[in-house]
């Protein structure tokens, strides 16, 4: 029994090993096929096919029931990710000139608006119809409208948004507001009609004119629009938010276990892009430096920033999905007699914006239009990843991504910009305080040849909280031998590892000298009562070199 017990107590101890270094997914591959999901399909899988399936993942369930959720497969030592075809670091890893804000993804100026400008293909489905169109240099584009009488709602949402997320790290088309003359856009040859029943067919001059209809113009008759440019490379079709593509040799993470599509959904509630499907992304086989590999992006950001398809977004959105079982039940109980809080939102102020503020705004429970098996599995080290992205970008990047909606009425302007501000505070708020938020650890030499062990606290420097209300405790552990608890950081976010050294050779733990193979841990926990409570820990681990140099090894976060 004794023995047993003695088992028990050593099991509690598990010395650190760094994640899995995933191999490089920008190999070359063979072409794959390309796959297409409509809508419909896409939908149908979401809410019957995913949730039946996880219905039975009973290992899921029982990870749930523990509380043991299993955290992203693809990231680093540190709890980021490395470039990837999904990703690159951008602002949260270097902050972004205002230049490089402005510009995003765009290599050009749009498409020449001189014309002519030839249609290829045309659709009317749903509420902004759109052309497929050639410009006079050749280039490819798609051309969509902002909905009547809600002139500059989609199309600034588009560029923003777009924009937004490329400056986080993420792959998304070339997007271009264009003012232009509608006698450039010319029909020559056969051009293909996708009708209000998704049934393709040959655009007719009446067709065109019945397109033009509903588009609203200008005063001075020219009409606004987004000019969205086609992908160089070969379209394969959007990708799946969960499993991999059988085809891609690259792809070897389950979708829904990636750390930047789970991180993703904090840049989605703080920008109310809730559209999130397969058909709103796109993979891509592209060529670079010799190698053929799928890129993966992101498309269609015309339904982000309150805006939609028809005017203003619907009040419930954000805090429903479209099959939402829990609300349905709910209205059928109090026979709808129940006032919710989305019922209480103001009507839009601007007509260019649409439904968008920060009242109500609940950035770990904004509901999607339906469910993401990616977001589904989301865990908060998922999540104050994500919030790291929001928080990285300044009040001057906003604004100048806001200018790039060019908005004509300097009030809407300043109105989104105001919401931006709010809610990425709202959301760096919500998530810094649900995980240590001790960041940035970089172990610094001194002239006297001791070293340093830095870190930045992501809450004192976003002003959420003061440096005068914070304090920080330290255990110290060498491998599972508890050297010495609540230590108190002798100077705000700086550890003289010479402190550590000095609290180890006064200990009568541990066997000196301490030999090159153990292991260091650091674990911090933040108070922001004066020290009157401390919450979750991150254990920072370190080794020594034969030299007694030290290195870090990684770091671990509380959930």
């Amino acid at each position: 029994m004794a023995a047993a017990l003695s088992l028990m107590g050593c099991a509690g101890y598990t010395k650190y090993q760094p994640p899995r270094v995933l191999p490089d997914d920008t190999q070359d591959i063979p072409e794959p096929r390309p796959r297409d999901t409509t809508v419909a399909q896409n939908m149908f899988e979401l809410a019957v096919v995913y949730p039946t399936a996880t219905f039975f993942d009973f290992a899921r369930h029982i990870r749930s029931l523990g509380r043991n959720k299993l955290e992203a497969l693809n990231m680093d030592t540190f709890g980021g990710i490395k470039d990837s075809s999904w990703f690159t670091n951008r602002n949260a890893k270097k902050q972004m000139s205002l230049e490089e804000i402005a510009r995003g993804p765009d290599k050009g100026a749009g498409p020449e608006t001189e014309g002519p400008w030839k249609i290829v293909s045309a659709k009317v489905e749903g509420f902004t119809p759109g052309f497929n169109i050639i410009d006079a240099r050749g280039d490819v584009y798609v051309l969509k409208f902002d909905p009547y009488g809600y002139q500059e709602s989609s199309s600034a949402a588009e560029v923003i948004t777009g924009k937004t997320f490329y400056a986080a790290g993420y792959f998304v088309p070339e997007n271009y507001i264009v003012y232009f003359d509608p006698a450039i856009l010319r029909m020559e040859g056969p051009c293909m009609l996708e009708n209000e029943k998704g049934v393709r067919c040959e655009l007719t001059t009446d067709d065109f004119d019945r397109i033009m209809q509903r588009v609203e113009p200008l005063p001075d008759g020219r009409v606004r629009a987004v000019a969205s440019k086609f992908l160089s490379g070969k379209p394969l079709g959007g990708f799946r938010y969960h499993g991999r593509r059988s085809d891609d040799p690259n792809d070897i993470i389950d979708h829904e276990h990636r750390r930047e599509l789970r991180g993703m959904y904090v840049m989605c509630a703080w920008l109310y892009h809730l559209d999130i499907k397969d058909s709103n992304s796109l993979d891509v086989y592209v060529e670079e430096d010799g190698r053929k590999y799928i890129r993966h992006y992101l498309m269609d950001f015309g339904t982000t920033l309150g805006a939609s398809p028809g005017g203003p977004m619907d009040a419930f959105r954000g805090a429903e999905t479209d099959f939402d079982l829990g609300a349905g039940a709910g209205n059928l109980f109090t026979l709808g007699l129940d006032v919710k809080e989305w019922e209480k939102a103001p009507d839009a102020e601007f007509p260019s914006i649409g439904r968008f503020s920060a009242m109500g705004f609940e950035p770990g429970n904004t509901a999607m239009y339906m469910v993401n098996p990616a977001f589904s599995l989301r865990t908060d080290q998922d999540c104050y990843w994500g919030a790291k992205l929001v928080m990285s970008f300044s009040n001057e990047q906003l604004e100048v991504l806001v200018r790039e909606g060019q908005y004509s009425d300097p009030a809407a302007e300043a109105y989104l910009l105001d919401v931006l501000k709010q809610r990425r505070d709202m959301t760096g708020r919500y998530w810094f305080s649900r995980i240590n938020c001790l960041d940035d650890f970089t172990l610094d030499q001194l002239p006297d040849g001791y070293q340093e062990l830095r870190f930045v606290d992501l809450g004192v420097a976003a002003g959420f909280w003061t440096e005068r209300e914070t304090r920080y405790r330290c255990n110290l552990r060498i491998n599972d031998t508890l050297v010495k608890e609540n230590y108190r950081l002798p100077g705000g976010n700086i550890i003289p590892l010479a402190n550590l050294q000095d609290l180890v050779r006064r200990s009568d733990k541990i066997d000196m000298p301490v030999k090159e193979q153990d292991q260091w841990e650091v674990s911090l926990a933040i108070s922001r009562d004066f020290g009157h409570n401390f919450g979750k820990w991150v254990k920072v681990y370190l080794k020594q070199d034969p030299s007694g140099k030290f290195r870090l090894l990684g770091l671990k976060r509380q959930d």
